[in-house]
């Protein structure tokens, strides 16, 4: 191919010349069309200099919304006689190819022309940029930030961090993330979070957790800590990243304090009328014991009738304490299925509607001790064993699984009751709602509130005539 007349009678020599450079170097018109490009550029697009020529270089850009910087580029270039741009070219796989061109203005045939020398930007130096991105944005993220080296040492903190934390950079610098544990922290709960982040198949945890700062006050934070590992695998330190959520905590205590004082007609209304049958029996058998022509049988009779009503109080009263004051949720590590079984057994041996039901364990035998408030769980257990129960009015099979499904755990009891209507469903979990005529209507709805605290949910698949099935997921928090 003759070479353009800018290179006049040297034309040949300077065309095998720049054959061989490493660069890209092309020739091109103000609106983009090619009339010269070395073969480095074009093996790189993959297109032979005979149909490269002609095209525009917009063509080869890996972005259209490109071509408008181009065009600025190209309008500075024409003004000033030289300018200077990075671009993202699409090599002959489709590939981006990150390009700093430097171009000049020269005359080509009498007419302007844009000569241009590109070089691709190397791996080094995009690391470089890269971890000047990173550095900036790490400084002045509005996230809590800091990363460690592999032994856990602190090696850098954000300006998020000692705003948030109250320790200055040099008071942090050295120390173990354990200066920002606070008591609401198991070591379980640790144990579990760093096999987490040091399995190679998983890399980081992330969830919410209440750390302290520097004057003692807790804030909880939804955290994120990954492992950095360079090519072969290795960790070479990590990075944690969290965002401060007390003032949607905040906002939830609100929205919570308002449902609740919006229910608080309801359950006084409710209370009253649990309370005042089995205090109505015991006054009227108080007042009957004063009478002096009693036989001792009837005596008896009436203490009977006392202690059951005392007793019935006591339950409603211990039930509305219980859904009135959670207790904090203390997670350690325990055994699912050994828990099912021993619930299940204490139920259907001491409660005289079950003597007609059969009862069917499933457990998964590859479901491990995980990490949750067993004393809680066993309450959920309790209620919706003695729900299903009543579900079936003392006839029928129920049904008692668990099992785990990647980041859940699960136990899922089945009655072939009658089944729940729409209606009802919408209403299960409310509190002080029961189908039951000696039921306060607590048991789900206390049921549910722990369920929740441990970050788990409730599932219902109900038909009216077959039965209905209560799955309980709670996250598999393994040792």
């Amino acid at each position: 191919m003759k070479a353009p007349s800018l290179f006049k009678d040297c034309a040949d020599e300077l065309i095998e010349f720049l054959d061989q450079a490493p660069d890209f170097v092309m020739l091109r018109n103000p609106d983009g069309t090619i009339l010269m490009a070395n073969e480095t550029l074009c093996q790189r697009l993959g297109v032979p200099r005979e149909k490269l020529i002609g095209q525009s270089i917009y063509d080869f850009y890996i972005d259209p919304k490109q071509k408008p910087i181009s065009q600025k580029y190209t309008e500075t270039l024409l003004r000033q006689g030289s300018n200077r741009i990075t671009l993202l070219m699409r090599d002959k796989n489709g590939s981006p190819v990150e390009v700093e061109v430097r171009g000049c203005q020269v005359i080509h045939k009498g007419k302007k022309a844009l000569f241009g020398i590109g070089r691709e930007i190397g791996r080094s130096e995009r690391n470089q940029r890269l971890a000047e991105v990173l550095r900036t944005g790490f400084k002045t993220s509005h996230d809590i930030m800091f990363y460690t080296g592999p032994n856990g040492m602190i090696l850098e903190v954000n300006d998020a961090f000692t705003h948030y934390y109250g320790y200055t950079r040099e008071e942090a610098i050295g120390k173990t993330p354990g200066l920002l544990r606070s008591q609401h922290t198991s070591d379980e709960f640790y144990r579990y979070m760093w096999a987490k982040i040091l399995d190679p198949k998983h890399g980081f945890w992330r969830g919410e957790i209440i750390n302290r700062t520097k004057d003692g006050r807790e804030i909880p934070l939804i955290l994120t800590i990954s492992a950095a590992r360079d090519d072969s695998g290795k960790v070479i330190g990590f990075i944690s990243s969290a965002t401060d959520i007390h003032k949607s905590k905040e906002l939830e205590e609100k929205i919570a304090q308002t449902q609740a004082l919006a229910d608080l007609g309801e359950m006084a209304a409710a209370v009253a009328h649990e309370i005042r049958n089995p205090l109505s029996s015991i006054s009227m058998a108080s007042k009957q014991l004063l009478q002096s022509h009693l036989g001792l049988s009837d005596k008896e009779s009436i203490v009977k009738i006392l202690e059951r009503e005392s007793q019935r109080l006591n339950k409603i009263l211990n039930e509305l304490l219980l859904f009135a004051r959670p207790r904090t949720i203390k997670r350690k590590s325990s055994d699912l299925n050994s828990l099912i079984k021993t619930t299940a057994d204490l139920i259907t041996q001491n409660q005289d509607p079950a003597s007609n039901i059969k009862l069917t364990l499933s457990l998964d035998s590859n479901l491990y001790p995980f990490l949750f408030d067993s004393d809680q769980i066993l309450q959920v257990l309790w209620n919706m064993i003695l729900n299903a129960i009543q579900a079936m009015e003392g006839k029928g099979t129920m049904t008692i699984r668990s099992g785990h499904s990647e980041n859940f755990a699960y136990f899922a009891i089945s009655d072939t009751g009658n089944g729940i209507s729409e209606e009802e469903k919408a209403k299960i979990f409310k509190p002080f709602h029961s189908t039951k005529s000696q039921g306060v209507g607590l048991g789900l709805p206390t049921a549910k509130r722990i369920v929740v605290a441990h970050g788990g949910r409730i599932e219902i698949d109900t038909r009216l005539g077959q039965g209905t099935v209560f799955t309980v997921w709670l996250p598999y928090l393994e040792n």
